[in-house]
């Protein structure tokens, strides 16, 4: 969690980012951005009022991360921070190599003081703006209105940002990134080619990972090896939710006893995971502290939803025993519900 409820901006500098393969401009400011008062609280709502996801990530190739290393001489001297944000920019518009990667105005901020995890440090923001609104102005004389149409930016809508923490230098820092607008071809490069940043191996990864290859693997593999039915599939989805609210430490033996209790699907299971990681290049770990935070934002995905062609849903919450699935002698299919009290 971030708290910038008492951080200031030390140092600003702005730069204009464009296509290098549509041969557009990079121009680059001579000198960092005096900032009025007027527009100092804007400016922190507008660069971090979006960061509150509790996912980090951090540097990857520190040997040759030109990001991670402009960073580095940030945090040794505040006052390198222009300097170092021209070495920023000519990164972003040497990786701005995909043609539908949009122009833009690049931003370098340094924020002194802020507070993440109950920890206060010091943090670099890199931000990238996008896309403008149109909104009007209006203008008055002595005796009448006149209004004008302008461009400028929402600042209730942050297109491109990581916010770099000084925390754990030698491990690449301590991240946290919004990617808005990346679609289709682009849509990894501000991640993975201008910053390099891969996901912190750390508690909330560890649960998050896990509980993406379990639905992976009831939604898809086990419905082709098995002969299991939507409700079979639901329960499945149900018994694992259930572990990792239940439990706060993750044991893959228990797990798999608990939920499939089959020694058939348990070893498809575990051949699947080994097919998983590889094929999405993610860590999956066997052992490891559950994270609450990562499995409240994983409940969305475990819904456990029985859906009959475009007429109804039906949400199972718990055991399956109280649903009946059967067909009639004309050949229509039928679910019978059992309950024992109507709200």
């Amino acid at each position: 969690m971030i708290d910038y409820s008492n951080t200031q901006i030390s140092s600003l500098s702005v730069h204009f980012v464009g296509n290098k393969t549509n041969e557009q401009e990079l121009f680059l400011s001579k000198k960092a951005i005096e900032i009025g008062d007027d527009v100092h609280d804007l400016l922190i709502k507008y660069f971090l009022s979006s960061f509150h996801s509790p996912e980090y990530f951090c540097f990857t190739g520190l040997d040759s991360n030109i990001i991670y290393e402009a960073c580095r001489q940030i945090f040794e001297s505040a006052s390198a921070v222009h300097l170092q944000s021209i070495r920023i920019a000519n990164q972003l518009y040497n990786c701005s190599l995909h043609p539908n990667i949009k122009d833009g105005e690049l931003f370098v901020v340094y924020f002194p003081e802020i507070k993440v995890d109950h920890e206060t440090t010091d943090a670099i923001g890199i931000f990238k703006c996008e896309v403008l609104d149109s909104f009007l102005k209006l203008h008055k004389n002595s005796d009448e209105y006149f209004i004008e149409g302008e461009e400028g930016i929402n600042i209730e809508k942050l297109d491109k940002g990581c916010l770099i923490f000084n925390i754990e230098s030698d491990k690449g820092y301590k991240a946290q990134i919004i990617d808005k607008n990346g679609r289709g071809g682009e849509a990894n490069f501000w991640r993975n080619d201008f910053l390099q940043l891969e996901p912190l191996s750390d508690d909330f990864h560890h649960t998050k990972n896990y509980m993406g290859l379990t639905k992976a693997f009831v939604s898809g593999k086990l419905m082709e090896e098995f002969e299991v039915t939507k409700g079979d599939q639901a329960e499945y989805l149900n018994r694992s939710m259930d572990y990792f609210k239940r439990n706060d430490h993750f044991d893959e033996g228990k797990f798999a006893k608990q939920v499939f209790n089959d020694s058939a699907v348990i070893d498809s299971f575990k051949q699947y995971k080994s097919e998983y990681r590889q094929d999405a290049g993610v860590a999956i770990e066997d052992d490891f502290s559950i994270s609450d935070t990562a499995v409240k934002n994983q409940s969305k995905i475990f819904k456990s939803i029985i859906k009959l062609d475009k007429n109804f849903h039906i949400y199972i919450h718990g055991s399956k025993d109280k649903l009946e699935r059967g067909v009639e002698y004309d050949g229509r299919k039928f679910y019978k519900l059992y309950y024992e009290e109507e709200n």
